[in-house]
């Protein structure tokens, strides 16, 4: 029991420490609780959207959706900004393969307008003019994005390589 006790208190002393730190630089704390807040609301009012025209998507229920959503936002915000320093900008440090700033921003980038544009040109729905517009207005920004700002960039760092696939990660579930 003693032992229990004692790694107790260690991860104790661990949590107040990083919680600390972070809010060393409070503008960062409750800017990341901001932005996810954001995010997450904005995917809330997608699936409300979604599920005012259905009532299931395969076998979840808007109730289903609504609750993996929640229990994400509550563990994501809690791991990221408690325990995980993110490794880019004055904090990145050698983790493992590095790789090109411009290269990893350009591979990491291109996957939202190829997965988005696939499912777009893909898909058997009728496509109207205002859905040609947008989708025209997200791929030439994503192509902005994507191509022209990497190259047009003086002084990128490396980047780690562990970050463009947890980018990529992130921009297939955002596309």
């Amino acid at each position: 029991m003693d032992k229990i006790i004692r790694y107790f208190k260690i991860w104790i002393s661990l949590y107040n420490n990083s919680l600390t730190r972070d809010m060393e630089f409070k503008a960062n704390f409750i800017g990341g609780i901001i932005v996810d807040f954001i995010y997450y609301g904005t995917h809330f009012f997608f699936f409300s959207i979604i599920f005012s025209y259905v009532d299931s998507l395969l076998e979840f229920t808007k109730h289903d959706v609504m609750i993996f959503l929640v229990i994400t936002f509550l563990s994501d915000t809690f791991f990221m900004l408690f325990f995980i320093t993110a490794p880019y900008g004055r904090h990145n440090k050698k983790m493992g393969l590095m790789i090109s700033g411009k290269w990893g921003w350009i591979i990491q980038e291109t996957i939202s307008p190829l997965t988005f544009g696939y499912f777009f040109l893909a898909g058997n729905s009728l496509k109207t003019p205002s859905m040609w517009i947008f989708f025209i207005l997200w791929i030439g920004h994503y192509f902005n994005r994507s191509i022209i700002y990497p190259i047009r960039q003086k002084n990128a760092k490396d980047t780690a390589l562990i970050v463009v696939f947890s980018a990529i990660l992130f921009n297939r579930l955002e596309s």
